[in-house]
């Protein structure tokens, strides 16, 4: 865990983070081990020694995030059983602005935020469209699993 850093470990636990060391053998050697970090809930945020610049649990402290979840639970659904439910939305309290993430790219959404004509989040399958400026937080909530699920 030494490559994530203290500061980051801290902020991590602070959001009720878990740390646990896993055997991950189609990418180790038998017997070593590394350390995932997971949500109460069961979902899972990254590892904690890759010591990456632009992962997942970087951007997550990089952006202060809290109020981490899996788009399903996001959503108000079960979680998966068959996959690991992998943190891909956060709140950014200091900003009030919701986040959307995944391995290809984030979106940034809070009160304000217009969509652009012809954007990521401009599609006919979504409420909104182009002109729609978010009203409320929650509109903005839903901009981010939108993006999460869209980018994933």
């Amino acid at each position: 865990m030494n490559k994530l850093g203290r500061n980051k470990i801290l902020w991590l636990k602070k959001q009720g983070c878990i740390f646990v060391d896993e055997e991950h053998e189609e990418w180790q050697r038998e017997g070593e081990y590394s350390t995932s970090i997971w949500t109460k809930e069961h979902e899972y945020v990254g590892l904690a020694d890759l010591g990456k610049k632009e992962d997942e649990v970087n951007f997550i402290y990089k952006h202060r995030l809290t109020n981490l979840m899996s788009i399903n639970r996001a959503r108000g659904l079960p979680l998966s059983k068959s996959g690991c439910n992998t943190v891909s939305i956060g709140f950014n309290e200091k900003e009030q602005a919701w986040y959307g993430w995944t391995h290809r790219g984030y979106g940034k959404f809070y009160v304000g935020y217009e969509i652009k004509k012809g954007s990521i989040m401009d599609t006919k399958d979504s409420k909104y469209q182009y002109p729609f400026k978010v009203e409320t937080l929650e509109q903005a909530k839903e901009l981010a699993i939108n993006i999460a699920d869209y980018l994933d």
